[in-house]
């Protein structure tokens, strides 16, 4: 057979832009639904101040927020919806660079079918990009180091260091991405034969040397814009997030893989390697059985082969296959994220122990086991913290999955058949799971099918916004006495995971955070703070606005049982009280105190 390669290119070129803009809109699904005080807030706020705030996230996170702070100059980044489009599309920059990348190593639909699905499920914000900059930095780092080792492009592996660097003040807990340099030793000590040690291992002090660099620029651009006495409180201030019960202690974070493994690995195994045999078995036993002519044993064959089938069923119920119709927590499918990790983890050793897989693709897969065992560090969010970081992990199951079902497909024999079927079977679970937690999950906020009003204010930063009927009301009467009442120029204090009223109402917040009820905003810098202003209230009457969130399940400041459970909420409560604070607004949601 004779191919026209030159129309074979057109349509493959034609295939990867289609696949590509539909993996660039998936993100986009249900923008416009939900309004998150909490971790949307919390960010818009620190990207207004990125260059002034010192507070230990508004410096762990830096680049991140200045990368915020310039996407809020662009037209309309200063409102809700306008941020929110700015920042998913960095989402779609990801998952689209994580396409071009993978489909080189897999199947291009099965790249394709792996990236939809990682961002299917992602439950964070899109504003977060301390996050989201870090996912795309992974692609980013691993396409140019596998360019700059396996096509001779050492300058490539001096950038990568570069970005590495840099990504430290992405995020400081991106300080793990060091362990990139097992899969660069790896090549080396491949390449050693061939090359020698002075010429291979060369490749890592290149790297090293563009590491040093992105930190020296990075440290360098903070010093300047924060004074470089900021790197040493910032320094102490990790040192105290570590110490405290934060979720943060080390332990915690490097157990999150293999307490996974524990806790799906048992069901794991038996869904697979279980259902696998038992299936195959059934199989062979029922044909054989049924060829015989006596008509009983065909229908006593027919039975156990009937009951044997029923294993897998079983296997998938107490996955939740069948029962699980609750997407509106994040936590909702953390088994079946659980399960495509573990799956990860098998298609790494296969890769890495097969004498058939290409060094290429060891080395890729090296990166691979380096993502699953890093992703949890540096964060406190256990296995949710895999929910938006699957873009190169997702692809490699999809691509590996449908390769052995080509493989096993080959091969025509009962084991191969029921290897076929269970991991189709696997395949669409996951991606029905994944579909439907797309579809219905809104953060911050309730099932998307209840989101059914839209917030019409032209001059609000929330316009647009599709959200609960009986918030429209809420939101706008606040927005109403503010507007009438309270100048443009005063500051505001929220409490109560709402650090998105001071951007929403335009309103500067008084202290470095919007978000002070924040376990990781320390309590001695929230009364150090408040003290300052209470200095400023004596002396230059400069009160700023304090906004209470009425349903905070942290309690009112003002209640004083509730200082007996809450430390911060007792220095807040004594602020309001000591500076003669009075109540001059209140709606179902909020409380104003001036």
């Amino acid at each position: 057979m004779v191919f026209n390669m030159k129309k074979l290119s057109k349509e493959s070129i034609l295939i990867d832009i289609s696949l590509g803009l539909l993996i660039a809109l998936i993100p986009f699904i249900n923008i416009t639904k939900g309004i998150d005080f909490t971790d949307t807030g919390y960010s818009v706020v620190n990207f207004l101040h990125a260059w002034d705030h010192e507070a230990y996230w508004s410096l762990s996170t830096f680049f991140a927020n200045v990368v915020g702070w310039i996407l809020m100059m662009l037209p309309f980044g200063k409102t809700y919806l306008g941020i929110k489009i700015y920042t998913t599309l960095i989402i779609s920059i990801t998952g689209v660079g994580s396409y071009f990348l993978m489909k080189k190593y897999l199947n291009r639909f099965a790249a394709a079918l792996g990236v939809a699905l990682s961002l299917f499920v992602i439950w964070c914000p899109s504003v977060v990009l301390y996050n989201q900059l870090t996912y795309l930095l992974d692609v980013g780092l691993i396409a140019l180091i596998m360019k700059g080792l396996f096509e001779e492009k050492k300058s490539l592996l001096f950038v990568s260091g570069l970005f590495s660097g840099l990504d430290v003040f992405v995020r400081f807990s991106n300080l793990t991405r060091l362990i990139f340099i097992i899969p660069v030793i790896c090549f080396c000590i491949y390449k050693c034969e061939s090359e020698g040690i002075k010429g291979s291992f060369g490749r890592i002090f290149i790297c090293i040397g563009g590491f040093a660099s992105g930190v020296i620029a990075s440290v360098m651009t903070i010093g300047i814009s924060h004074g470089f006495d900021s790197i040493p409180r910032f320094l102490s201030d990790l040192r105290t997030l570590q110490g405290a019960d934060y979720g943060y202690s080390f332990s915690d974070m490097i157990l999150t893989l293999p307490e996974a493994i524990v806790k799906y690995g048992k069901w794991f195994i038996g869904l697979v390697i279980v259902s696998m045999v038992v299936f195959g078995t059934a199989l062979r036993t029922g044909k054989e059985t049924i060829e015989k002519k006596k008509s009983i044993i065909k229908i006593f064959a027919a039975g156990i082969v009937a009951v044997l089938t029923l294993i897998p069923l079983r296997f998938m119920s107490y996955w939740g296959v069948f029962t699980h119709v609750d997407y509106t927590r994040y936590d909702t499918i953390e088994v079946f994220v659980g399960y495509l990790i573990l799956m990860a983890v098998f298609f790494v050793d296969v890769n890495i122990f097969s004498k058939n897989v290409n060094a290429e693709m060891k080395i890729f897969s090296i990166f691979v086991l380096c993502l699953i065992f890093i992703i949890p560090l540096g964060t406190n969010t256990g296995m949710q913290a895999y929910q938006g970081s699957l873009f190169i992990i997702a692809p490699f199951v999809t691509g590996s999955m449908v390769e052995i079902i080509n493989k096993s497909i080959e091969r025509k024999s009962y084991m191969s058949f029921a290897a076929v079927a269970i991991a189709s079977i696997m395949l669409l679970i996951t991606v029905f799971q994944f579909t439907c937690f797309r579809m219905n999950y809104i953060y911050g906020d309730v099932n998307n099918r209840e989101l059914t009003a839209t917030y019409e204010r032209q001059e609000s930063t929330l316009n647009g916004v599709k959200m609960l009927p009986g918030m429209v009301g809420i939101i706008e009467g606040l927005e109403e006495y503010f507007e009438g009442n309270v100048p443009i120029s005063d500051e505001v204090i929220t409490w109560g995971n709402i650090p998105l009223m001071s951007f929403a109402l335009k309103r500067e917040s008084a202290i470095s955070t919007g978000w002070p009820d924040l376990t990781s905003y320390s309590e001695e810098t929230f009364k150090t703070e408040l003290e300052h202003i209470a200095d400023g209230i004596k002396t230059k009457n400069e009160k700023p606005v304090v906004i209470v969130n009425a349903w905070f399940s942290g309690g009112d400041p003002l209640d004083r049982n509730v200082w007996e459970v809450s430390t911060k909420a007792e220095i807040m409560g004594r602020f309001i009280i000591d500076n003669d604070y009075e109540l001059v607004y209140e709606n179902d949601k909020f409380k104003v105190y001036r």
